[in-house]
């Protein structure tokens, strides 16, 4: 069982923290006694996750909220699901459905779908004043938030793709032009996985349809220390350069998106380029690391952390080699290699980059 555990507590970004904070003896001491049977597991694990108990003080909470999920569910789901009181099982054969359904643009049934499930699990992982629940696509989004965000609460991974759910319910009631609805489970979606870029791009664009401008911008400057790649890089710094416009600040606008240019170059930037031009009569003209700099102060907008993303991209990328997680490897060695062509458009901008 030693060796599965590490495969998948390295699999979800765990074990990697492990040996800094704690004894790995003591961590395989504490494996050794998970029992083997289902119920025994089951009381063990979550006995030891509501009590403090001195001996193994020293091992990471999330590792055992995580292995009473991988351990236990794949192993007696229906006996799980009772003492949790739903089925998890429910909740994906319901978003597939809904999905199918919204395919064949039957929103209305697929409507129906999506809010019986959501009666059933709108009350289920609400933060507390201790804990905050989440769910990552990733380990690399996992330590992104851990090491930006900084939360003062203790992050619990919870079992089930809640983000996942409420962004197709959002995406559901997008069809519908039910816009603040839509804003509404987005904006869920992006509580339980804060690190998702397609969730804030999905938000913004239901925020953009009701004027809400500085709602763009604020999920959009928040967004910004995930982005994993330079196509959403540039995506983020385009909604904030249509805020800047909407605020009349047009030189801004101008600047932003010519900076963004740096990190990709579709039409609609160009487009956005020759509008300002011709409506404002803004000439393109790149600006400087002063100008960019100073713009970002000046806006609260947080300074691109790209050397950091790669390193630790890299970091979970060596880690997965080591534990034969091919697929993960090539992953995260990608999300590094797209990052790193984007580092001379910062170089000098910030002192530490």
């Amino acid at each position: 069982m030693w060796n599965y555990i590490k495969k998948l507590l390295a699999q979800f970004g765990m074990f990697p923290d492990s040996p800094s904070k704690v004894d790995p003896q003591l961590l395989k001491e504490f494996f050794s006694r998970i029992p083997e049977d289902f119920k025994e597991r089951s009381e063990f694990l979550m006995k030891y996750r509501d009590e403090s108990h001195p001996k193994d003080k020293q091992i990471d909470l999330k590792i055992i909220d995580r292995l009473l999920f991988e351990l236990v569910v794949p192993n007696d789901r229906k006996t799980f699901n009772s003492s949790f009181g739903r089925s998890f099982q429910d909740l994906y054969e319901a978003v597939n459905k809904a999905v199918r359904l919204m395919y064949k643009k039957d929103f209305i049934a697929a409507d129906k779908i999506l809010k019986k499930q959501y009666v059933e699990i709108v009350n289920l992982y609400i933060d507390t004043d201790e804990v905050e629940f989440h769910n990552f696509d990733s380990s690399l989004q996992e330590s992104l938030y851990s090491k930006f965000s900084n939360p003062e609460k203790r992050v619990v991974l919870i079992p089930c793709d809640y983000s996942h759910f409420y962004k197709i319910y959002g995406s559901l009631k997008w069809e519908l032009k039910q816009f603040p609805q839509a804003i509404e489970f987005y904006n869920l979606a992006l509580k339980y996985n804060p690190a998702s870029c397609e969730t804030c791009f999905d938000l913004c664009e239901s925020y953009k349809e009701i004027k809400a401008f500085d709602k763009v911008a604020e999920i959009s400057k928040q967004s910004l220390p995930f982005a994993l790649t330079l196509e959403d890089i540039a995506r983020l710094f385009r909604n904030l350069a249509i805020c800047f416009e909407e605020q009349g600040l047009y030189q801004e606008a101008m600047d932003l998106l010519i900076f963004s240019s740096s990190f990709d170059y579709p039409k609609i930037t160009e487009y956005e380029i020759g509008g300002l031009e011709m409506v404002h009569g803004i000439k393109p003209a790149n600006p400087d690391n002063e100008t960019i700099r100073k713009l970002f102060e000046r806006h609260n907008i947080p300074k691109l952390r790209l050397n950091e993303i790669i390193t630790e991209a890299q970091n979970q990328a060596k880690l997965s080699s080591e534990y034969g997680l091919s697929e993960l490897v090539d992953y995260y060695n990608s999300l590094a290699d797209n990052l790193a062509k984007g580092l001379w458009a910062i170089k000098g901008i910030w002192e530490d980059e």
